[in-house]
């Protein structure tokens, strides 16, 4: 089968695992509950809406960031086993160095991973709201479900935005590390 070594739901779960992992429980309740609630609230209340043109530059903008992080995770691994190759493994310090790196690839893989199936999911339900046409707009019925839509979106943006802004963090304290090396 195609996806048997593959479970994107696992992805996800260790995705968020590593997001909630620097913090406590009262802000994991902040910062994957409250801020999104809110925003969405305040979508809803200010009746801020998506357009054609909005969803389609987020959509563009998405795929060509997504695209990009999504080949660092090859550099990650190239420069991987090349630090491997380059640094002498019977020094302590070396090892010490290489196993710092490591952890530090597999989290950092992992989150962009995170990120670009939050952006698949993204994708989709902002082409969903695109079937919605002002005039179907009628019943209350198609009302729900498009800001239903809506906030799922605004969710999955925060969370895909979370996520970058962790994987810069990573990113700045292995280059940090390796400035003091």
């Amino acid at each position: 089968m195609l996806f048997e070594k593959f479970s994107l739901f696992e992805l996800l779960k260790d995705g968020f695992s590593i997001l909630k992992k620097q913090t406590n429980n009262c802000e994991v309740l902040l910062y994957f509950v409250v801020i999104p609630f809110l925003i969405s609230y305040l979508f809803i209340f200010f009746d801020i809406t998506f357009d054609n043109d909005i969803i389609s530059n987020i959509i563009s903008f998405i795929s060509i960031f997504s695209g990009i992080l999504f080949s660092v995770t090859f550099v990650l691994k190239e420069n991987y086993t090349k630090r491997k190759e380059i640094f002498n493994t019977e020094n302590e310090e070396d090892t010490n160095y290489i196993n710092r790196y490591k952890a530090f690839m597999q989290q950092v893989s992992t989150l962009i991973l995170f990120s670009v199936g939050i952006s698949v999911f993204l994708i989709c339900f902002l082409l969903s709201i695109l079937c919605f046409k002002e005039e179907s707009l009628q019943s209350l019925v198609s009302i729900y479900t498009k800001k239903t839509l809506e906030i799922i979106t605004i969710f999955l943006s925060y969370f895909y935005l979370l996520s970058i802004l962790n994987i810069i963090k990573e990113v700045y304290a292995m280059l940090y590390d390796d400035f003091e090396c």
